[in-house]
């Protein structure tokens, strides 16, 4: 990988970097897959009456789609206030919630208190950063602690 792009991947680890890229952001934009792509995928493994938590949310409207393909009860999390007060703002669906956290260290979850855990990105951008190994362990030690198994 060449030095430009280890610098500007390695931002995607910084919630202020996050911020002024949400600030200047005008539409919904999906990484990776839209929901029609991950429905057949998601939808067995994931009961619609479950409690979600979609980990770095970002702009993406997956949990949109959710919604309308019967999810109930989704809370979609980012460490960026910008775009979690956009996306609260611009909420689409009365069964969604918006929430300012830290995937790495979320006290306010008790545990085993959520059914399953959504992260379409937040993983990869963790991994760009200096304490990746530790970020990461963070992230699934959280997801582990309140997400209750059946």
């Amino acid at each position: 990988m060449c030095a430009a792009t280890q610098v500007v991947t390695q931002e995607y680890s910084d919630q202020d970097y996050w911020n002024e890229r949400y600030s200047k952001a005008s539409t919904s934009f999906e990484w990776y897959q839209r929901f029609d792509s991950l429905k057949h995928i998601i939808t067995p493994l994931i009961p619609k009456d479950a409690t979600i938590l979609q980990i770095g949310v970002g702009n993406s409207r997956l949990q949109d789609d959710m919604v309308l393909d019967g999810y109930s009860s989704i809370t979609s999390i980012d460490f960026s206030e910008v775009v979690i007060e956009q996306m609260q703002q611009d909420q689409q669906q009365q069964q969604l919630q918006y929430a300012v956290a830290d995937a790495r260290s979320m006290p306010q979850y008790a545990d085993s208190s959520i059914g399953a855990v959504l992260d379409k990105g937040t993983m990869d951008a963790m991994a760009c950063g200096e304490k990746a190994a530790l970020d990461i362990h963070a992230m699934l030690c959280e997801s582990s602690r309140y997400v209750h198994n059946e």
